[in-house]
């Protein structure tokens, strides 16, 4: 019954997961083009956050990797 319990959290935790990649993926975009379009006056601003949204990224992905998660990125 355990080991039940624990697959259908590892599937909420990797649900969950994916919904936040897919929400910094989109962040990420957001930024781009707000760069593209000249919205931001300072590009430090822009660069910090785009380095906020990729680290984010990065912990998102290690933890969607020690889940067993291999579907493939979208």
């Amino acid at each position: 019954m355990q080991e039940r319990v624990k697959g259908m959290v590892d599937l909420l935790e990797i649900y969950h997961a994916r919904r936040l990649r897919d929400q910094v993926i989109g962040q990420l975009k957001r930024l781009a083009d707000a760069e593209t379009a000249g919205q931001v006056s300072d590009a430090r601003v822009l660069r910090h956050a785009a380095r906020y949204y990729e680290a984010a990224l990065v912990t998102v992905a290690a933890l969607l990797d020690s889940l067993g998660d291999r579907r493939p990125y979208d």
